[in-house]
């Protein structure tokens, strides 16, 4: 999932917040975080539905077929490497329902 729609925070405005503004903060940004979630989606929905509606053929690539499209990828973050945090980018992967490639990625010491 991507999107534009992005909170930032200043670190001294953030740290200088209680405990319970920090916990308003984190609750409000997941609740916003849902809604552009469920927009994106709808977004991505519509679209599909338009193309489909003219399309003569509509393919949906096996997981197999993924997997070794995938492997075409692992170069590019290997080059990438050090550039981000593993860790972030294994949560988002995971969060996206990339098992797979994320355990590609760490055989290939990518991640």
């Amino acid at each position: 999932m991507w999107s534009g729609n992005i909170l930032a925070m200043d670190a001294k405005q953030y740290n200088a917040l209680s405990s319970q503004e920090k916990k308003w903060l984190h609750e409000a940004a997941d609740a916003y975080g849902e809604k552009v979630n469920q927009l994106d989606n709808a977004w991505i929905k519509n679209g599909e539905d338009a193309i489909k509606a003219s399309a003569k053929e509509w393919y949906v690539p096996s997981e197999a077929e993924m997997s070794k499209w995938r492997e075409g990828a692992i170069g590019a973050w290997l080059d990438a490497k050090g550039t981000f945090e593993p860790e972030i980018a294994k949560r988002v992967l995971l969060e996206q329902g990339m098992d797979g490639f994320v355990a590609q990625l760490e055989k290939a010491g990518a991640l």
